[in-house]
């Protein structure tokens, strides 16, 4: 199953290859996408210990737009699983550390969580020491199931809601989080 961008795996053999997913033996097919756009924040909010501005490991995709307008342009390629369900994956290096990752089997009654920043995600495929999940998830664990999205902020502006207005995404604002699904024909 996926929720925007999240893989959830139920009791299936999950492992990585070359950032690619091995779903009980079958690669999950993965498309090259443009490159997707992400303002350049002026006051970008610190993340990680020690504490560093949250897209540094995009700086080398730093571009302008044709109006000037600093912007990362990131490598993304979209996914489609056996359901049909698609969704865009952030994948910088395809054979970076959380690229390779071991099958697991994921146990009854828990989860196996993954970011769709593949290089970038703190999922069940890191360590507690590396600030990931440590592995799957306890289903009592999960609070609940993200259905959509309520605001969204474009990066331009800092912690303080008095300056978020300019920065609103109303165009994603109570959109659903579950991917689309193709259609599949009679033959398939």
């Amino acid at each position: 199953q996926t929720c925007g961008g999240i893989f959830v795996a139920i009791g299936a053999a999950l492992p990585l290859r070359g950032g690619q997913i091995i779903l009980n033996g079958k690669p999950v097919p993965q498309q090259v996408e443009p490159a997707l756009r992400l303002p350049v924040a002026s006051d970008q909010h610190q993340c990680s210990v020690p504490p560093r501005p949250c897209l540094a490991d995009f700086e080398i995709y730093r571009a302008r737009t044709e109006d000037g307008t600093p912007v990362y342009e990131l490598p993304v390629a979209r996914e489609t699983l056996p359901n049909g369900a698609s969704y865009l994956i952030i994948n910088e290096d395809f054979d970076a550390g959380l690229d390779n990752f071991d099958e697991i089997t994921v146990p009854a009654g828990h989860v196996f969580v993954m970011g769709d920043n593949r290089d970038h995600s703190a999922d069940s495929r890191a360590s507690l020491d590396e600030g990931g999940l440590g592995g799957p998830v306890p289903l009592e664990n999960i609070g609940g199931r993200a259905e959509f999205i309520t605001f969204s902020l474009d990066g331009t502006t800092g912690w303080n809601p008095v300056t978020w207005f300019p920065s609103l995404r109303g165009e994603r604002a109570w959109t659903t989080l579950r991917p689309a699904i193709a259609k599949r024909s009679a033959g398939e």
